[in-house]
């Protein structure tokens, strides 16, 4: 079966065709791959030839200022390319960097997420000014974000233990200085649609895309669409009966025991002592896992009834 970047290699072999073109979809989906956590082997390789290679640089030299700006992005994505060769995903380094939510701005200055977020905009607005075909941005960002068109909050994060993040207007910050459509979800209604449209979940009417990592999220998508009520879902949160055998009273900061504070990476290493990426595959906290993980998506399946479930996350489960 065509996995995403299959299709996209696919759909988009024009664009290869053409040397300028390729390099900016290489570079494109290194970015978009190593967001996610997820860079594949040969995008890393193809994005490196283009990093390695100048080539890219080339098509804004008549600009002075964004030959600047785009070399400060290049440096920036090569650094985050190369340490991907160590097998760290993008937790790993924002945690190492940063503690895991307070991020430098181009200056250099280490404060409010808010300025990170604007330069993030400002590289959108860099590469439509070069004529490079941005005709949208869609922002995937963690929850809680406030998803109600009608709010005056409409795409802010809402209470977070993220450091930085707390009430950042994360739709706001892109929009501004931008003269083309943004849309805003969570990171699993992002995902979902992602895999509806181009990945494992493709020919479903109703589709679950569940990630376990440092948290535990569902994002559930409708004929296209990501589901939202009152809110987006949060499948991390919901009840989870704690096993006889299993003596942790819960990582959560706000329910404790729920199914993020008994199953996600946080609690597997509270309870072990030791990461999950440490842990042998034969070791017990594989079984006790698969039981928790295993009652949750039972209650997704009878509550949601969905044609497909992906399954996704680094770092917790083993192989």
């Amino acid at each position: 079966m065509l996995i995403a970047t299959d299709i996209l290699i696919r759909d988009n072999q024009h664009a290869l065709a053409n040397p300028s073109e390729a390099s900016v979809f290489w570079l494109a989906l290194a970015a978009a791959q190593w967001e996610c956590g997820r860079l594949e082997a040969r995008v890393r390789e193809e994005a490196l030839k283009v990093l390695s290679g100048g080539s890219d640089l080339l098509q804004w030299d008549h600009d002075p200022k964004l030959l600047r700006q785009r070399r400060r992005v290049l440096e920036r994505l090569d650094g985050d390319v190369r340490g991907s060769l160590a097998g760290r995903q993008r937790q790993d380094v924002l945690d190492d960097r940063i503690g895991a939510a307070v991020l430098p701005d181009r200056r250099g200055r280490v404060g409010h997420a808010h300025g990170r977020v604007r330069d993030v905009a400002q590289d959108a607005a860099v590469e439509r000014a070069h004529r490079v075909g941005v005709a949208a941005v869609g922002v995937a960002a963690f929850g809680p974000l406030d998803l109600d068109p009608e709010s005056a909050s409409y795409g802010t994060v809402r209470s977070t233990p993220k450091r930085g993040w707390q009430r950042a207007p994360v739709l706001a910050l892109v929009r501004a200085g931008l003269d083309v459509p943004v849309a805003v979800d969570t990171d699993v209604g992002a995902a979902a649609v992602g895999e509806w449209r181009w990945g494992a979940a493709r020919g479903v009417r109703v589709a679950a895309y569940v990630t376990v990592g440092t948290g535990i999220g569902a994002g559930i998508v409708v004929d296209g669409h990501p589901f939202h009520g009152l809110g987006h879902p949060e499948f991390g949160h919901i009840p989870a009966a704690r096993d006889p055998e299993d003596e942790l009273t819960g990582v959560c900061p706000v329910h404790g025991d729920c199914l993020e504070g008994l199953a996600s990476g946080p609690a597997i290493a509270a309870r072990w002592g030791r990461p999950s990426e440490a842990l042998p595959a034969d070791h017990p906290a594989w079984d006790l896992e698969a039981r928790y993980l295993g009652r949750a998506l039972a209650t997704l399946t009878l509550t949601v009834v969905p044609g497909r479930i992906v399954r996704a996350g680094g770092g917790v489960l083993p192989g």
